[in-house]
């Protein structure tokens, strides 16, 4: 009779852990699981698709936020393609300098120099730039990052002049180059910006027969002329505006940078009114 009783027990026991479908708990409870982890693992894979068709910029911001810039740079394209919006035209050329993307830089920033309203969009990125500089850094850096930030147009022209390199396109871009140099105003003021993007042209091993006697003419007396400017100016220093004051500060960079990529010249291409080592005293007079 005990006998009878125990196993009676037994069997009672393993009534208690198999259900009316006949699993165990156990299974049951890993059945559940596996039913819940595939409904959400396809609600994340819905999400992830809606966002790649219809949010392509929140896309590409968190692949960006996650170090995926290739990825990020994908959809920002598709932004792009979507509203044909000049702020997301910049954003595509950001995340592709970011990539060294170089077919994409020359692609995007010539559609950017064809925006009729380019030079205005330039200037409200300056003043962005400049007021996010203010705003965010030390004040040992503010004035050096503001000036550094304040020729957006030489620095896009200077990354769409260096993808022409990298891709051989040498005529393409010395020609450009020097195109965007003529259209520097005669008359240079103070406020006005410097057009150079040859920084890539002159470090580059190519054949510099493009400077010919007018274009090298042309450079002499457009940085001869805001060399001038630079100096009188430096003279009256204390009676210029602050804006007077940033202005100069950022033609003073510009000049550096113009008379460091001459320097690359050197012993390959002569001026007949600039010799360099009046280069090399500008420099230092610059510094």
């Amino acid at each position: 009779m005990v006998d009878n009783e125990k196993n009676d027990k037994v069997v009672d026991q393993t009534n208690d852990n198999t259900l009316n479908n006949g699993r165990t708990i156990e299974k049951q409870i890993a059945v559940v699981f596996l039913k819940t982890f595939s409904i959400i693992l396809a609600l994340i894979f819905a999400c992830i698709f809606y966002m790649c068709i219809f949010a392509p910029r929140l896309v590409s911001n968190v692949s960006n936020e996650l170090g995926m810039k290739k990825v990020s740079l994908y959809f920002a394209k598709v932004q792009y393609s979507r509203d044909k919006d000049i702020n997301s035209l910049y954003t595509v050329i950001n995340k592709s300098i970011a990539t060294n993307s170089y077919d994409d830089i020359s692609k995007y920033t010539k559609m950017m120099f064809e925006q009729p309203n380019y030079y205005d969009f330039i200037a409200f990125i300056e003043a962005e730039n400049i007021k996010r500089v203010a705003e965010n850094a030390s004040a040992t850096d503010v004035v050096s990052l503001m000036i550094s930030f304040a020729n957006e147009d030489m620095y896009l022209k200077n990354k769409y002049v260096h993808s022409l390199v990298i891709n051989n396109q040498y005529d393409d871009a010395n020609n450009f180059a020097v195109e965007d140099f003529n259209e520097n105003n005669d008359s240079f003021t103070l406020g006005d910006r410097i057009h150079w993007c040859f920084s890539h042209i002159f470090t580059s091993e190519t054949n510099f027969d493009f400077l010919n006697t007018e274009i090298k003419n042309n450079i002499e007396v457009i940085t001869n002329n805001m060399y001038d400017i630079y100096i009188n100016n430096e003279q009256n220093f204390d009676n210029l505006s602050t804006t007077e004051k940033f202005n100069f500060f950022v033609l003073g960079n510009a000049l550096k940078k113009i008379y460091a990529d001459l320097l690359n010249l050197e012993n390959k291409v002569s001026f007949d009114s600039l010799s360099y080592d009046d280069i090399k005293n500008r420099i230092k007079s610059l510094n």
